[in-house]
């Protein structure tokens, strides 16, 4: 008996595979990635009262999309979902009950005792560790759904940034047509002066009409693109465009000291969301590996039973163990599915890495040839162009310059106020691709300073 017990055990054994957990080699050695502190809490809808009369800056931007936002709330419903199941304990197998009746024939005589009770009791005892390995993937499963809620909230909030700055520096690029139109309102009071001074004709004037036309149809332009902006912005928070006139536009903040690429991939490697949402994801396919190898160990079946012997005063008692052996299934296909995933994830995860850092190299010297075009033209070329316009006017009362040649410089000048705004959007649109790449915000706004809902780490 012993010796039997002993080969049945041995063949378990060798039959089996052990789990041998992997993990990820990363391309560098970073610090642990940070996830935040605290998951943004579900608040109340603000009353529409509330909204038409609040003035409304980032801050309170940043409250309404914890509030409003649906993905947000998706996250939210999929985190709470997953911690509850994972705080559940995964329970041994039911027992079972089996009840029944022996029925005797052909007995000697008239018996009275030829029904009898049949009755059995089963329940089967997990070996291994199958049960604990399932809880550890549902635990798993609710901290990536708790990463996926907090990087959720980041990935909108640095979309609610983008907004904020495209709308703040689209309104200054409006300002700048508008004080074109104005200062080509005053051109063409001008060149109907000039036309008594016989410095200037009719056909002076249409063209600089045509010019002044041309430059309102420029400003309609920017406001419908400035809605456009604001309906993105305000469809992030779940507001309607209307309240846009209480919103308010502070100081765009200046882009100054910023870390190098070296740091900002430091940085990158705490914050960016697909890295860290992987990594978590890395994790549920290593506990889900872990379970399939754990479900290779059977369960005992211990089962008890009595019955009765027809056509006697026997009674009958037994107990038994069923163990099942894992010689032909042994969950092979289940393991190797599981294997096949963790590579893949694994893989997966190498692959964004690598992208992110040549994704974030590509946008760092994309934002420094920006800014060096932008710092050219705002202090070199457009003083200058600010000069020529300012000569050239003068020039214009005195008759030593035709106007004709003083619309040129005018449009010179024009285009290059244009130029250099655009510079400046491009600048800054070229800067925000880093922060989402990095996965956190950088350059802050002064109202921005006091939000605690971000819980971000890694700012200098």
């Amino acid at each position: 008996m012993n010796r039997n017990f002993l080969v049945i055990t041995m063949i378990f054994v060798i039959s089996c595979q052990s789990y041998t957990p992997e993990r990820i080699d990363l391309l560098t050695t970073p610090e642990p990635i940070h996830v935040g502190k605290s998951i943004p809490e579900a608040k109340e809808s603000i009353p529409k009262q509330e909204i038409g009369q609040t003035k409304i800056d980032l801050p309170i931007l940043v409250k309404w999309l914890g509030t409003n936002n649906f993905r947000v709330k998706e996250a939210r419903v999929e985190y709470e979902n997953a911690q509850r199941q994972s705080q559940i304990k995964t329970p041994w197998p039911n027992p079972e009950i089996e009840i029944g009746l022996l029925i005797g024939s052909e007995l000697n005589g008239a018996s009275e005792r030829r029904l009898q009770p049949n009755v059995a009791i089963g329940i089967d005892i997990p070996l291994g560790n199958r049960l604990q390995a399932q809880d550890n993937v549902y635990t798993a499963q609710a901290k990536l759904a708790y990463t996926k809620l907090l990087y959720k909230y980041r990935v909108e909030y640095l979309q609610l940034r983008t907004f904020y700055f495209q709308l703040l520096l689209k309104q200054k690029q409006y300002d700048v047509q508008s004080r074109i139109s104005k200062s080509l309102e005053k051109s063409v009071a001008t060149s109907k002066k000039l036309i008594e001074a016989g410095g200037a004709t009719g056909l002076d004037v249409s063209i600089m009409e045509i010019e002044l036309q041309q430059s309102k149809n420029e400003e309609l332009q920017l406001q419908t693109e400035l809605l456009k902006i604001a309906a993105d912005l305000f469809e992030i928070v779940g507001l309607d465009v209307h309240v846009l006139k209480n919103l308010e536009k502070p100081e765009i903040p200046r882009i100054t000291n910023i870390p190098n690429v070296e740091d900002l991939h430091k940085i990158m490697l705490k914050n960016n969301p697909d890295i860290a949402n992987l990594n978590e994801t890395y994790e549920v396919a290593e506990k889900e590996l872990e379970l399939e190898i754990a479900k290779q160990s059977p369960d005992i079946r211990l089962q008890s039973s009595f019955e009765g012997d027809p056509g006697a005063d026997t009674k009958i008692w037994g107990v038994s163990v069923e163990i099942p052996l894992p010689i032909f299934d042994r969950n092979q296909q289940a393991i190797a599915a599981s294997k096949g995933n963790r590579s893949s994830i694994k893989n997966q995860y190498q692959n964004t890495l690598q992208s992110n850092k040549i994704e974030l190299q590509k946008a760092y010297e994309t934002y420094i040839l920006a800014q060096k075009r932008f710092t050219l033209l705002k202090d070199t070329i457009l003083n200058k162009a600010e000069e020529n316009i300012k000569l050239t006017e003068a020039a214009v009362y005195s008759g030593n310059v035709n106007f004709l040649r003083y619309l040129e410089v005018q449009r010179t000048s024009q285009r290059i106020k244009l130029s250099s705004v655009q510079a400046e959007m491009d600048m800054y649109t070229a800067w925000l691709e880093i922060e989402k790449i990095v996965g956190m915000p950088i350059i802050l706004f002064d109202a921005e300073q006091n939000i605690e809902d971000l819980s971000l780490e890694g700012r200098e």
